[in-house]
């Protein structure tokens, strides 16, 4: 491949606006849910392709603080890339999340402007080093409680990458789960009370479709191994239920309680 010269740029319009920053979104994906690896024409890539059922997860950033930087590492040694962005949370969801980010292959989208850029590199990692995501609760009401992200790429041709936008715009590649910060619909335990009776049939329901429930009887937090509800049961006496309903691709949802009192 040849090396871009000075004339290549002599006559390009220099009087488009510079402005600074980003927008408060990322568009992240696993490499390994391509349907193949993305193609690159000089600092451009080809817009990606996925796997039947796989995309893009949009997650939502505190404002004005996503940002790439590009930097050289010496004559004919290329560029490393850096992405910085926060999350203005720390929560389960978001703990699951940064670990994804840790362990995962993954690739960044960045809508800059009326361009896009990316973090990728088909045979490179884009990885966190050691305190690359960091997560602070604060100390007093006043602090930001967040989750700090860096990212680094190391080793590729040119100060920032670029990817083709698909025509659809980017939300039309987004994951069929839409969003990894995305959870089950919360259990519904029904009814709202023991009632007056010597027994009471309760019933365990979820909105979201596909989505298993587990629950316990004796106060416990339901988990994987507790039981599937499958129909409705009767009880006896005072009962503490708690429910659980979780889905493959999704979050599980929270932990409901509903506390029955005998007469």
């Amino acid at each position: 491949m040849n090396c871009p010269i000075l004339e290549d740029f002599l006559n390009e319009n220099n009087c488009n606006e510079n402005i600074a920053g980003t927008s408060n979104k990322a568009y992240f994906f696993v490499k390994s849910d391509l349907a193949a690896p993305l193609t690159r024409t000089r600092n451009v890539y080809s817009t990606p392709v996925f796997k039947a059922g796989k995309g893009l997860y949009l997650i939502e950033l505190k404002s004005n603080t996503q940002q790439i930087q590009g930097s050289s590492q010496g004559p004919n040694k290329g560029f490393n890339l850096t992405y910085q962005a926060v999350i203005d949370a720390v929560n389960r969801k978001v703990s699951e999340l940064s670990r994804a980010f840790n362990n995962l292959d993954i690739g960044i989208i960045v809508v800059d402007g009326e361009d896009t850029q990316i973090m990728y590199d088909p045979n490179n990692r884009v990885e966190a080093d050691t305190d690359g995501i960091n997560s602070t609760t604060g100390a007093a009401p006043e602090d930001d409680r967040q989750t700090s992200l860096q990212f680094q790429l190391k080793g590729v041709k040119y100060q920032n990458l670029y990817v083709e936008a698909p025509q659809g715009g980017w939300e039309s590649l987004r994951a069929s789960s839409s969003d990894p910060t995305q959870s089950v619909a919360d259990p519904v335990i029904s009814p709202a009370s023991f009632g007056e009776g010597e027994t009471c049939e309760v019933s365990i329901t979820c909105a979201t479709a596909g989505a298993e429930i587990h629950y316990t009887l004796n106060g416990s937090t339901p988990t994987l191994a507790s039981p599937v509800y499958t129909a409705a049961f009767t009880i006896s006496a005072t009962t503490t239920v708690k429910a659980i309903a979780v889905k493959s691709g999704l979050n599980d949802s929270n932990v409901v309680t509903k506390e029955y009192t005998k007469a």
